[in-house]
C-alpha cells in the first residue's frame, strides 16, 4: 500500500531524524514486508555513526514488519531531512 511508503519515511525521519531518499517494499506474507531504504547524512558523518543510525532505522521498521537493508548515501548541499526524494515503491 502506497500509504505505507509515506508511513515508512515518516517514522524513520521522525524517530531517527535522517533524510529519506528511497523506499522499496515488496510484501513477503500478509502484513510482512521486506526491502530497503536509502538514508542521507551528512558527508563527514564517522562510519561508526553511520553504522549506528542504520541499526536505528532498522529497529524502528521492525516495529512495522519490515525487514530492510539501509543504503546511507552523503546528503546534497541544502537537503534537509524533511524533503522526500523519491519514495519508491511497495510491491
Amino acid at each position: 500500500p502506497v500509504h505505507l511508503l509515506s508511513e515508512v519515511s515518516r517514522r524513520v525521519r521522525g524517530e531517527v531524524g535522517v533524510g529519506v531518499r528511497q523506499v522499496r517494499l515488496r510484501e513477503m506474507a500478509p502484513g510482512r514486508y521486506q526491502g530497503d531504504i536509502t538514508i542521507t547524512l551528512p558527508k563527514d558523518t564517522p562510519v561508526e555513526h553511520a553504522h549506528s543510525i542504520a541499526s536505528r532505522v532498522e529497529k524502528v521498521l521492525e516495529g512495522l514488519g519490515i525487514e530492510v537493508v539501509v543504503h546511507v548515501e552523503p546528503s546534497e548541499p541544502g537537503e534537509t531531512r524533511r524533503e522526500s526524494g523519491d519514495l519508491g515503491r511497495v510491491q
